[in-house]
């Protein structure tokens, strides 16, 4: 792997951080972060835990595994369903009747920075992909 690409991926890896700090930032918000209990669906904490195994395999695959193609292919699937699968959508509806208009502000803000974050994601994976890809041909040609 040439200079530029190592700093390709080191760029793609500290821009990912960055946003990933940005969304923590945005998210920990001591009034909006957690419907009360009993506000919200109880499914989605499964179903959140789920997707993030989900996308932890679909990383390790496209950047070491054994179908890197399938593990991009289901990354950039999983990437679509940030939103669905993050949020608890009754939790959210509960909290906008409850807080109004400063919840639904936050909301915007903080699910922007997750769509941000998962880009970030796929930029990082995407370079990394590359940096494999030129170090397996330079080994092999």
């Amino acid at each position: 792997m040439g200079p530029e690409l190592a700093t390709s991926v080191t760029d793609a890896i500290e821009a990912l951080r960055a946003q990933a700090r940005a969304l923590g930032l945005s998210r920990d918000n001591h009034q909006y972060r957690a419907a009360p209990a009993g506000m919200g669906n109880p499914a989605n904490a499964t179903s959140y835990s789920q997707y993030v195994q989900q996308v932890r395999r679909a990383v390790g695959q496209a950047t070491g595994g054994t179908n890197p193609v399938l593990g991009w292919s289901m990354l950039v699937d999983l990437s679509r369903q940030v939103l669905d699968r993050a949020v608890d959508q009754t939790a959210r509806s509960a909290q906008a009747r409850t807080l109004g208009q400063g919840f639904t502000t936050w909301f915007d803000t903080t699910s922007t920075h997750m769509e941000n974050t998962f880009t970030a994601l796929l930029t990082a994976v995407s370079t990394v992909r590359t940096a494999i890809a030129s170090s397996r041909s330079t080994t092999t040609g």
